[in-house]
């Protein structure tokens, strides 16, 4: 079966859910320019995270910086993200606990 799922919430953030907990990863407060490309940010960002067996809660921290980063971009890829950028945003973005 199915051991760990992320669920997309749109603007509302990152539904994870798994052995190790569940909870909704809120999107940081930047300005939206263009969410073109955000949803494809956060799956990279989820794939990264996952190939370096962090826990699914700071996975699904990375995955919403990235697409947090993402969409403050005019562009559909934010120039210039790197590991350190997405650890150092992911701090700030607020995990919601599913009771």
């Amino acid at each position: 079966g199915t051991a760990e799922v992320f669920v997309s919430l749109g603007a509302g953030g990152l539904l994870w859910c798994g052995s190790e907990g569940e909870g909704i990863a809120r999107p940081l407060g930047l300005p939206v320019v263009n969410v073109s490309g955000a949803g494809d940010a956060a799956a990279a960002a989820l794939a990264w995270s996952r190939a370096r067996r962090y826990t699914l809660e700071y996975t699904a921290m990375m995955a919403v910086a990235a697409s947090s980063l993402c969409a403050e971009s005019t562009g559909a890829v934010r120039p210039g993200v790197s590991a350190a950028m997405l650890e150092s945003y992911a701090k700030g973005v607020f995990i919601e606990p599913i009771p």
